[in-house]
């Protein structure tokens, strides 16, 4: 606060507050001196306060804008994980319809299997076509299938690979 002062200084400080009265006291201009000071350094403090109070305004303007920021991104991952999974149940219905195409396959092969046998166990020569062309079918969608498990398979270990 600076309130150390020499004698001389008190004196003359005590001559410009009061010329009609030299000999005040040196306990009062020293008491003069310090509330001068004292007056000095609050109105400095007010106005770093109030410099303050305009930062903190500022920073909290930037926090709610952070805060909507983050609400949106929220949002967006929010949506984003709803398409996922609404997608991951799209693949499972593609899947299940697959597997039981692949189903349908197997039966159908094995009703025309069965109808082309007759009473006597011999086989009708043109359900014998039909049925060859059933299992050709089959064999190529079974092919089909097999590429496809051997590429999920390779993608997978190259993902487990990066996840590690």
């Amino acid at each position: 606060l600076n309130l150390v002062a020499s004698h001389e200084e008190f004196e003359k400080w005590a001559l410009e507050e009061n010329p009609q009265d030299p000999q005040v006291s040196s306990v009062e201009l020293c008491m003069a001196h310090t509330n001068r000071q004292l007056l000095k350094e609050q109105r400095a403090m007010k106005e770093q306060l109030k410099g303050l109070e305009a930062s903190v305004a500022q920073l909290q303007g930037q926090v709610k804008e952070k805060e909507t920021l983050i609400r949106e991104r929220q949002k967006a991952l929010s949506n984003a994980q709803s398409q996922l999974k609404q997608f991951s149940d799209e693949e499972s219905i593609v899947r299940r319809f697959e597997r039981d195409e692949v189903l349908k396959g197997f039966n159908l092969a094995a009703v025309v299997a069965k109808e082309g046998i007759k009473p006597d166990g011999t086989m009708d020569p043109e359900n014998e076509k039909c049925q060859k062309a059933v299992i050709k079918g089959l064999a190529i969608q079974r092919d089909r299938y097999k590429q496809q498990i051997t590429g999920l398979e390779r993608d997978n270990r190259r993902l487990q690979g990066q996840v590690q």
